[in-house]
C-alpha cells in the first residue's frame, strides 16, 4: 500500500508488485503435481486434496485482481450509506482500478 495524493486530496494506492501473479500461479502448480504424487498413495485421495487445491486456486487467483476489492469496497461502503451511519470508508477510483494492478 502507498500514499499518494490525487487532485490534492490524499489517497491510499494498493498494486501488486512484479511477479508477484506469476509467482503465485508458480507455487500452485507445484501443489497441483505434489497433489498428484500423493494421490497415488492409497486412502489420500478419501482427503480431497485435489478440490481443496482448486478452491485455494481460484481464491487466490480472485485475491489477485483488484476490481474485485473494488467492488466488494463500493459494495461495503453503500450497505453503510443505506443505514445513514457517518463513517468514511476508501472510495475506489474506477479509472484507476485495473486487473493487473498497474494502471
Amino acid at each position: 500500500m502507498l500514499k499518494g495524493t490525487l487532485n490534492e486530496k490524499p489517497v491510499a494506492i494498493k498494486i501488486l508488485h512484479a511477479g508477484v501473479r506469476e509467482s503465485i500461479v508458480s507455487d500452485i502448480s507445484l501443489m497441483s503435481m505434489l497433489t498428484d504424487l500423493l494421490e497415488l498413495i492409497p486412502g489420500i485421495s478419501n482427503l480431497s486434496l485435489r478440490e481443496s487445491i482448486d478452491e485455494f486456486k481460484a481464491l487466490m487467483l480472485m485475491q489477485l485482481d483488484l476490481t474485485n476489492e473494488a467492488k466488494n469496497m463500493t459494495i461495503f461502503q453503500n450497505n453503510f450509506n443505506k443505514k445513514n451511519i457517518n463513517i468514511k470508508f476508501a472510495t475506489p477510483i474506477y479509472p484507476y482500478v485495473t486487473t493487473s494492478g498497474t494502471h
